[in-house]
């Protein structure tokens, strides 16, 4: 049998192979470097998670299973090679931030842990405070009130039991049953509806306890008729004579510079303390004005400081006198530094920018419609430029208001005998209180007693705004509602307390701003003010519109939150220069 048809040896099979391998590599067929054909096990990544086990894949035959792998607890595997099964009491398995240890009640759903906000009756525990919250129970629109406390529209903070209810507008506020009718409301807040008789609702100085001034043409007191004057009030300016500053001179803002109680209309010598009103040469200019006659010897005239030229002993030189309440020195206050010296301690607040106003309210519609959102008047928010000033750390005591009446520079506060609050003037255990029930002429005199001056709209917002005074916020810290130990307000002490006896802004030292009681600032209110004001050194407004209303600033023990931000500026007050009120105070400035 022929053996070339045999099949070929293994040997012979190899030699072959070799041979035409070696052709290929001379004539460049294959690579001269091959991999070997069977590579480590360690370094293959066999289950193509992109660990190898030399990474740290504890298990290279499951993908599920590498060093970042994300552990499922007590499943009984190491899902993330760390040696150990994790226990489910330290995991987060929803990655909400909290734990079951850390009383996450379902540590697989996102939105379920201790920080969740609750949705009422739907059978789930989504802040895990052991239960599902009754929607009754929550205060939705954050107004205070629940509707099992009695807010019958709880998606509205407009509208609650507390909420002055706006009459005839369909609309129940403050959650009675019923719209208030206009002849029940007392729009004005003098204490009086139409019902009670009051025959001018819009006009708080009219009401049927109000002061009639006299052959005004206005009935004030509602008492049917305008009082004749007879000889109560002989210029005719609505002041009684008894109490008028110029019984015969027309001068009805009582615009009194000097504090003499001698009003400007008709004082000698308006910018100096002469309440004698003594004239030796008889040529209609006071002795205390008489530039260059020192008629008292001391080597001043009044040209040169002296503010009291009939006294050798009183001059710019002068030591201060303790106790003897006199302006010894001519610098505007008496006895400065003496143990009797009651002025409040003052911040400094250095020349910078501020903002002024706020943006809760949409300046386009309230140009065509200053009624459309009662925020209106706090638009647009601008940023300003101040000089520097500094500002009382507290709002002036009835101690301190007290002494510039023993000074003969200041008139008593309002006393009305239906008003219990306003005959606490005078009593010790009031002295470091507000001192309240003062008009915006008796704080301006006080402040010049001090040689200060009341704030403008624009200074008082500045202090509130502490040391970041370019912060968009609402309060004085931040945006949200201060505590009762923050601010005196509403349903906190249900009274005016002592001065310092809340937080204050810890920022720069200055206290009471938001609550205790509402301040008194310069000048008159407009609700379009903001839309013209200059953006350097805002002033105070000069010129009264229709409404007749000064600004006022802060909170009171009487408001709300609401409407005690430190951008606030007292429109629904309505309060007029002369009217003070039981919650309406003030503090001074001085210039820098």
């Amino acid at each position: 049998m022929n053996n070339r048809f045999q099949p070929l040896t293994q040997s012979l099979f190899d030699q072959k192979l070799n041979y035409i391998l070696v052709l290929m590599l001379l004539c460049g067929c294959i690579p001269k470097q091959v991999s070997p054909v069977n590579e480590s096990v360690q370094d293959a990544d066999a289950d193509g998670d992109g660990y190898l086990i030399e990474d740290g894949d504890c298990n290279d035959q499951d993908a599920t299973i590498h060093p970042l792998a994300r552990e499922i607890c007590e499943d009984g595997i190491d899902q993330n090679c760390d040696g150990s099964d994790l226990s489910c009491e330290n995991a987060d398995q929803d990655r909400d931030g909290y734990k079951v240890s850390e009383n996450d009640c379902n540590d697989l759903q996102f939105n379920i842990n201790p920080a969740s906000m609750e949705i009422c009756d739907d059978g789930i525990d989504q802040n895990c405070d052991g239960m599902d919250e009754i929607c009754d129970d929550l205060d939705l629109d954050r107004d205070g009130f629940s509707t099992r406390d009695g807010d019958c529209n709880d998606q509205n903070p407009l509208i609650s039991p507390l909420f002055l209810d706006e009459c005839g507008d369909g609309i129940d506020q403050n959650c009675d049953g019923i719209d208030l009718l206009c002849s029940d409301a007392d729009e004005d807040r003098d204490g009086f509806s139409v019902n009670d008789g009051d025959c001018n609702d819009q006009n708080a100085r009219i009401s049927p306890q109000g002061f009639d001034i006299c052959d005004d043409g206005i009935d004030q007191n509602c008492n049917g008729l305008d009082d004749p004057c007879m000889v109560r009030d002989q210029d005719m300016d609505g002041i009684p004579d008894i109490s008028d500053l110029c019984p015969t001179i027309s001068n009805p803002n009582e615009i009194d510079s000097d504090g003499d109680l001698k009003g400007d209309q008709c004082d000698n010598c308006p910018l100096v303390i002469n309440p004698q009103q003594q004239d030796e040469n008889q040529n209609g200019i006071g002795d205390a004005c008489e530039l260059n006659n020192d008629r008292d010897g001391d080597g001043f005239t009044s040209s040169n400081g002296d503010c009291d030229d009939q006294n050798p002993n009183i001059h710019p030189q002068q030591m201060e006198q303790c106790a003897n309440n006199i302006d010894d020195n001519c610098n505007g206050y008496p006895d400065e530094f003496c143990p009797n010296d009651l002025r409040s301690d003052v911040v400094e607040i250095p020349a910078s920018e501020s903002l002024l106003g706020s943006t809760l309210a949409d300046i386009a519609q309230c140009t065509q419609d200053q009624r459309s959102d009662e925020n209106c008047d706090e638009v647009p928010q601008k940023r300003i430029t101040l000089s520097a000033f500094a500002i009382e750390v507290q709002e002036v005591t009835q101690q301190q208001y007290q002494q510039c009446i023993q000074a003969n520079r200041c008139t008593p506060p309002l006393r009305l005998d239906q008003f219990p609050s306003s005959q606490r003037f005078g009593q010790p255990a009031y002295a470091n209180y507000p001192v309240t029930w003062v008009n915006q002429p008796q704080a301006e005199q006080y402040c010049r007693w001090l040689g200060a001056r009341l704030p403008t709209e624009a200074e008082w917002e500045r202090a509130a705004r502490g040391t970041q005074p370019l912060a968009d916020r609402k309060f004085i810290e931040n945006n949200q509602e201060p505590t009762c130990q923050q601010a005196n307000l509403k349903d906190c002490q249900g009274d005016l307390k002592a001065v310092k006896t809340t937080i204050g802004d810890q920022s720069n030292g200055v206290f009471d701003l938001l609550g205790n009681a509402h301040e008194i600032v310069a000048g008159w209110y407009a609700p379009t003010y903001y839309q013209r004001i200059p953006n350097q050194d805002p002033p105070a407004l000069a010129q009264q519109d229709e409404r007749d209303q000064i600004p006022v600033r802060g909170g009171s023990y009487k408001e709300t939150a609401q409407f005690s931000t430190i951008t606030y500026r007292g429109f629904r007050l309505l309060l007029n220069r002369n009217t003070g009120l039981e919650d309406i105070g003030f503090r001074c400035v001085y210039d820098r």
